[in-house]
């Protein structure tokens, strides 16, 4: 197999962390193959769409929550590498041990 890149790394291990039958978190062009192959392994929905950027969506967004006109409650956030423990959380949180959704938080 070929080097992957960083972004296809994190794919691979985000998509392990959502639970089955529901969408991969990395949407945009068609899946590299081992993206496409960790998707199928966690019987992730890992379609292609298009994902265009949207600078004054995102700035309008941003401005909602700054201002607390958006909120959104965390039960728990975990590092993209604590992957495993962040698929815990979301099983708890399915029968139904927790408020809030489960953040995983990407550095660059």
């Amino acid at each position: 197999m070929g080097k992957s890149s960083d972004g296809q790394r994190r794919c691979e291990q985000s998509t392990r962390c959502v639970r089955a039958g529901s969408w991969s978190p990395c949407p945009g062009r068609p899946a590299p193959p081992r993206v496409a192959e960790a998707a199928q392994a966690a019987e992730v929905r890992a379609p292609p769409f298009p994902v265009e950027p949207d600078g004054a969506g995102l700035a309008t967004i941003a401005y909602l929550l700054a201002n607390g006109a958006v909120e959104a409650e965390a039960a728990e956030v975990f590092d993209l590498e604590e992957v495993a423990k962040a698929r815990e959380a979301g099983r708890a949180g399915q029968a139904g041990h927790a408020r809030g959704k489960i953040v995983l938080r990407v550095r660059h």
